[in-house]
């Protein structure tokens, strides 16, 4: 099913029936708020530069989250991993279509159990380790069950519904 069979056109909108997330599309590529700020007089250098502070911050908090999770990975064993919720092993793979162009893949498994994951992380998936296994690959989380978890990736292997995978956040 494509994601454009979901929802309806209105003008230049685009509103998915799902989540009522509301697309703009641009044919000459500008900001989408461009024509507001010029009509609301603010000043062009001061909101570039309040945007550049602002994506310095949110790329230092993103490379602290990787410094966490690498730190994890490394020192704490699976069993503990598991018991506080950043790893979910043993699912198994299936995908169910496109979302937005990329591949939209279901995990389950017979009860997740209590985990840490949430829509919108980012999470790891791998055969075994995420550290040591060669076919490693991330992807970000969409829908939450009681026994699966969509992610969306573009990074999807050939043989997803081969064996069972790891899952890490």
């Amino acid at each position: 099913r494509q994601w454009g069979s979901d929802g309806d056109w209105y003008g230049k909108r685009f509103y998915c029936a799902r989540c009522w997330a509301k697309y703009d599309q641009q044919a000459n590529g500008d900001d989408y708020y461009q024509s507001e700020v010029v009509s609301a007089g603010v000043d062009a250098d001061f909101l570039s530069g309040y945007k550049s502070k602002w994506r310095e911050l949110i790329e230092l908090e993103w490379k602290e989250e990787l410094r966490l999770v690498n730190e994890r990975l490394q020192n704490w064993s699976l069993e503990r991993l598991v018991r506080q919720g950043f790893c979910i092993p043993d699912v198994r793979g299936q995908k169910r279509g496109q979302f937005f162009g990329k591949s939209k893949i279901t995990f389950t498994k017979d009860f997740l159990g209590r985990h840490q994951f949430s829509s919108g992380d980012e999470v790891i998936v791998s055969r075994k380790n995420p550290l040591w296994d060669e076919h490693t690959w991330k992807g970000e989380v969409v829908e939450l069950g009681l026994s699966r978890i969509t992610i969306v990736s573009d990074d999807a292997p050939w043989n997803l519904r081969t064996g069972t995978w790891r899952l890490d956040c």
